[in-house]
């Protein structure tokens, strides 16, 4: 509802003891949230169609009766930044620290269940395996049972709504008398692998994707296109852990085909370092090579001239001794950031050279 969009988006805006200068577009903050929401609800009822109605109500109300060998990277990863975030929320609600609870819950929503596990989970639910499916659901009922629980204090109207078309309570029982979420218990924890090396992994694993989707966003290529992605790794188990959950990972890349190993040639493919290695996209008959190298070629130009006019303003000692301290650092820190882009866009035309 809209109260509940303004109330949501003045607790993200305003940090305690500050004064908070608005703009009528912090508000879009809690309306954007709030819609987020909405349509993870519809997801999700699209696919409880298919499951029974106990099973998933279940889930809901107590811990998900989950079965430990059925359990993914992601599924870990999230149910430990539930865990987290139950922790989190309640800890600053306790210390009326009302911006961290949203900000808590924002992060968990929108980046954690929505960008991630949501996009993660449409292999499954529209996969063959009929048990690692209901898995998913229930995983994702009691995240979002618990999720809306924890909200219900910030988004009460929102909330209800929710609660009541989920099928969480009946009718005539209001979110209010549920019970607040509590922590996973140790035995829970154990039995289902949450550990800090999970979510380690896995937040690398997204460090990795995102860091493919910039490849192809930097040639220019469309993101319904499917491409093909090589991935280089340090150790074999890292290779093994991301082969294992291949079919995940090539549909948030929108990958045709993935190649994952520790000794691979990818000479003459771009390519972004990351935590668990190096992700390259080979290039070959998605760009037109020419035209690319044209395209650096005047890139290059551009910033050697930027580049030469930070480096004479700072050689002015004129400048430097009468500009502020903070203008300086600024010229300095572009100097810097000028100098890195230059020895990209370099190594990007010799690759490109090659190519040709």
């Amino acid at each position: 509802t809209s109260a509940d969009a303004l109330r949501f988006s003045m607790m993200m805006i305003t940090a305690l003891g500050q004064d908070v200068k608005i703009d009528t577009k912090d508000f879009e903050i809690g309306r954007n949230f709030g819609t987020k929401l909405w349509n993870a609800a519809r997801f999700m009822q699209m696919h409880l169609e298919r499951a029974p109605a106990a099973d998933w109500r279940a889930a809901a109300r107590g811990a998900p009766a989950l079965d430990a060998a059925l359990l993914s990277d992601d599924d870990r990863h999230l149910l430990a930044r539930l865990d987290a975030t139950v922790a989190a929320v309640t800890d600053n609600l306790d210390k009326l620290r009302f911006q961290d609870c949203a900000r808590d819950l924002y992060d968990f929503f929108w980046s954690g269940y929505c960008d991630w596990y949501l996009e993660t989970a449409k292999t499954d639910l529209s996969g063959a395996d009929d048990a690692r499916r209901v898995q998913v659901l229930r995983i994702m009922t009691h995240l979002f049972s618990k999720g809306l629980r924890l909200l219900h204090p910030f988004m009460p109207f929102l909330t209800e709504e929710l609660w009541h078309a989920m099928g969480y309570g009946t009718a005539d029982e209001s979110i209010m008398r549920a019970a607040w979420p509590a922590p996973f218990t140790p035995a829970e924890t154990a039995a289902w692998g949450l550990s800090p090396a999970v979510t380690e992994f896995v937040e690398a694993k997204h460090e990795l994707i995102s860091a493919g989707r910039a490849l192809r966003a930097e040639y220019g290529i469309a993101p319904t296109r499917l491409v093909r992605y090589v991935i280089v790794t340090e150790q074999a188990e890292t290779a093994a852990r991301l082969q294992a959950g291949r079919q995940s990972l090539a549909a948030l890349l929108r990958a045709e085909t993935i190649e994952i190993g520790t000794r691979i040639d990818t000479r003459g493919m771009p390519g972004s370092v990351v935590k668990l290695g190096a992700i390259h996209l080979p290039l070959t008959g998605l760009v037109d090579v020419p035209a690319e190298v044209a395209r650096v070629q005047g890139e290059i130009g551009k910033s050697r001239a930027l580049l030469a006019g930070v480096e004479a303003k700072l050689g002015n000692a004129g400048f430097v001794a009468r500009a502020p301290a903070a203008v300086v650092g600024q010229q300095q820190a572009r100097r810097e950031a000028l100098r890195r882009e230059l020895d990209r866009l370099e190594k990007l035309a010799a690759m490109l050279a090659d190519m040709g």
